[in-house]
């Protein structure tokens, strides 16, 4: 029999391990290194750690992190940055790590699910999970004199990675300007190889975030540029266009004589960068060529003459005016090639001829009156309509209608005034029709109507999960319709189906499933919309997943992929996220 004296100190020994399995902020790690230079690179071979679950609870070390810190991090410091001045920019700190176990496909790799804490000289905690981009982790931290100690760790278990812990300053996150280039350009028609990527990540220059809409878009850079066209470069009437060839995801940045920057990312058929210069405007430019990922890649970079393009120009004088419900004929002589203009057309992309003017217009003074346009064309070569009209913002909006050819098209008007329309054919030869404009009726979502049904459920409920049956689908294609900040496919009716409330604080799945291809919208608590097709696990459905911080009512349609009607259902279920 044991005595309780043996079992007392055994329990103590228990009960404590959970806290010898923490990040231990008294601990100085294995790498203490001066910061040097206004990029530091620490290099990570394997990365995991324990469950920080319960490490951030009251009366603990971690607490202030206690709404925030989740994965797994090691005891020990990753890492250790000693910073001599305190005078300078914010330091930035990121993960920028890959998982070799996984394939790479089309030069794509996976990122590593990181998570982050840092340790400031002043004893502040900080953590960070996916703020630097998907999976990666990110914070911006005040520089002070002293050492900044770093854990990384994976979000899940049995994770194997591998990469860079990084260290910049804040201000130093746009290429070098002042940097000698790797290669200088002497003429066009050449073609160097080189190493695409580097370790700066861009994402904290606002120079360049200004020209795309997420920060994800920016990609990882070398300092210096990679290659220098001087001012003096013989770039022909046309100019000249610069060009990435490669395997892996690239970026291209720019920076020309007078001081403005460009960006391109997926240009064309094989998602690779393309930057074009005007001859008149040509005043030199810096080319820095990186990836979108952290890996690096060797990749061909073009130098050459500008495609000569012939492009729809809306500002060319029209050849008719059109009125609601009368007949108009309208013509191409097939002088303009669409495959070439997909940068004119605000990334269009078709293979088609058409003019170069617009064969008619019409005047829209309301939206409300006319919120959409019912087009229909008969022509001598199965012809399709291009259209332009001009947002408020003032920015132009192409669309190609090609339903015509089968019968009749929706187009839904986005702004008042003039709207172009161009007769498009497969062939270059000359085409000929007769096209009609008159008003439609459309039935988009209207998140403003009650729902048809309504239901609040438990959090019981959702473990158990509810099944709700529904007619997907409806009479309008919610391509003909503007919804603001929804974009999506397949038709649906005005109002939601379902609207679902909550009464706990619950990650949520929504599913649509049935004998047809259904699709699915929610619309959250935050008016954010969210759409989903072929996501269920019969890929034939929509499926959502919402988190606990997202909150309801939650209002759905369930629609179809194609014009039927279809006994569908709904299925409500609870989630679970990164467990």
């Amino acid at each position: 029999m044991l005595r309780l004296s043996y079992l007392i100190p055994a329990l103590i020994g228990l009960l404590s391990l959970p806290s010898l399995a923490c990040p231990d902020l008294e601990a100085t790690g294995d790498a203490i290194l001066p910061v040097t230079a206004p990029n530091m690179v620490y290099a990570v071979k394997g990365i995991g750690g324990n469950p920080v679950e319960g490490c951030a609870a009251e009366d603990t070390p971690l607490a202030s992190l206690q709404d925030v810190i989740a994965g797994r991090l090691p005891a020990n410091p990753t890492v250790v940055w000693e910073v001599q001045n305190a005078k300078g920019a914010d330091l930035i700190f990121s993960t920028a790590m890959t998982n070799p176990e996984t394939q790479p496909g089309e030069g794509i790799l996976l990122r590593c699910d990181t998570v982050m804490m840092i340790q400031a000289p002043d004893g502040t905690l900080a953590f960070s999970d996916d703020d630097g981009s998907a999976n990666l982790s990110l914070l911006v931290l005040p520089r002070m004199m002293g050492t900044y100690k770093i854990w990384v760790g994976a979000y899940s278990e049995g994770a194997s990675c591998e990469g860079e812990v990084r260290l910049a300053d804040a201000d130093l996150a746009c290429p070098g300007v002042d940097r000698d280039a790797i290669f200088n350009a002497d003429n066009l028609s050449q073609t160097w190889t080189v190493t695409a990527g580097g370790p700066r990540d861009v994402r904290g220059c606002a120079a360049l975030k200004a020209l795309v809409d997420s920060d994800l878009a920016l990609g990882f850079i070398d300092f210096a540029p990679t290659l220098d066209m001087s001012a003096s470069l013989p770039v022909g009437k046309d100019g000249i266009t610069i060009a990435v060839d490669a395997i892996c995801d690239t970026v291209l940045i720019g920076l020309d004589g007078n001081g403005n920057w460009y960006f391109s990312d997926d240009v064309g058929e094989d998602l690779n960068p393309s930057l074009s210069f005007s001859a008149e405007d040509f005043t030199g430019a810096k080319i820095w060529v990186g990836t979108y990922d952290i890996a690096p890649c060797d990749v061909d970079l073009s130098l050459g003459q500008r495609a000569s393009t012939t492009c729809p120009n809306p500002d060319l004088p029209v050849s008719a005016s059109a009125n609601l419900g009368l007949n108009l004929e309208v013509s191409s002589d097939g002088g303009a090639d669409l495959s070439a203009c997909s940068e004119a057309l605000g990334d269009l992309e078709y293979e088609g001829f058409t003019s170069l003017s617009p064969a008619a217009s019409i005047q829209i003074d309301s939206l409300i009156e006319t919120p959409s346009l019912t087009l229909t064309l008969t022509s001598t070569c199965n012809g399709q309509i291009l259209t332009h009209s001009v947002s408020e913002e003032g920015q132009d909006i192409w669309t190609l209608l090609t339903d015509l050819p089968f019968g009749s098209d929706t187009l839904a008007l986005q702004s008042i005034g003039t709207h172009a329309f161009w007769l498009v054919s497969e062939t270059p030869e000359a085409c000929s029709g007769t096209l009609t404009l008159e008003s439609a009726e459309l039935s988009c979502p209207n998140p403003d109507l009650p729902g048809k049904e309504a239901y609040t459920y438990a959090l019981d409920d959702l473990i158990v999960g509810q099944r709700l049956p529904v007619i997907a689908g409806g009479k309008t294609d919610i391509t003909n319709c503007t919804v603001p900040g929804l974009s999506a496919n397949g038709t649906y009716i005005d109002r939601p189906d379902f609207v679902i409330e909550t009464d706990v604080l619950a990650s949520v799945i929504f599913e649509s499933e049935g004998p047809c291809d259904t699709t699915l919208i929610v619309r959250d608590g935050e008016g954010t919309w969210h759409y989903s097709d072929d996501d269920a696990p019969d890929s034939n459905g929509g499926a959502i997943s919402l988190k606990e911080s997202i909150p309801g009512p939650y209002q759905i349609w369930v629609g179809t992929y194609g014009q039927e009607l279809c006994e569908s259902a709904l299925l409500i279920k609870r989630g679970l996220f990164k467990e």
